[in-house]
């Protein structure tokens, strides 16, 4: 059997959406995503929130794709979403 590697990542959008279409009617939604990394700091013991900043690409696949469209009409700057 194979591995299988699941990953959920909550954070807030960094920068508002960038659409593209397509000419053969796809499209494309481009956003900066941000997470915070928590973890210990070995000499003074306390707990430490390092940013991680990520680029994302949102597509619609087929033609009964939507994600690009949906990231695009709810997802703003500073948006807390799951992915």
């Amino acid at each position: 059997m194979a591995n299988f590697n699941k990953v959920i990542l909550i954070g807030n959008l960094t920068r508002d959406p960038e659409c593209r279409t397509f000419a053969n009617g796809g499209k494309v939604a481009k956003f900066g995503f941000a997470v915070n990394n928590r973890k210990k700091n070995t000499q003074t013991g306390q707990w430490e929130d390092e940013p991680m900043f990520i680029d994302c690409e949102a597509f619609n696949r087929g033609e009964n794709g939507t994600l690009a469209n949906i990231v695009e009409q709810y997802c703003r700057k500073g948006s807390q979403i799951c992915i």
